[in-house]
């Protein structure tokens, strides 16, 4: 299952959780140059904060979004683990544009996780 978006930039496969990790991909490129590569950001909001993660970049061999799109590169997927906080959160990941002046982030999608809760004191 994955989540489209508007414009053809990209899209969020589901989430995959996994030894105490959230673990993101999928693919994004920018419409206006297939050549490029997009940045991608993870964030994780929490009851107590929201974490930016550092940047991934969509330069990853996806030959499933060559074909769904009908492109002749298939350089555009991304992928990225991050620790997973205790209790619900989502994480958003966002493309970002890399050239100047480009139009602003495209959200890829948001998905809700939830991890192990932290053990009671004594």
């Amino acid at each position: 299952m994955t989540v489209p978006l508007a414009d053809d930039v990209g899209w969020l496969d589901p989430i995959r959780i996994a030894g105490g990790a959230i673990m993101v991909s999928g693919w994004a490129q920018d419409p206006s140059d297939s050549a490029g590569h997009l940045q991608i950001q993870l964030y994780q909001n929490t009851a107590a904060d929201t974490q930016l993660y550092p940047a991934a970049v969509a330069d990853l061999d996806r030959p499933d979004f060559a074909a769904d799109v009908e492109a002749d590169k298939s350089d555009h997927g991304y992928a990225a683990t991050i620790p997973m906080a205790a209790g619900v959160s989502t994480v958003c990941v966002y493309a970002v544009p890399a050239s100047i002046g480009a139009v602003g982030d495209e959200l890829l999608g948001c998905q809700a996780v939830s991890g192990a809760q932290p053990s009671p004191g004594p």
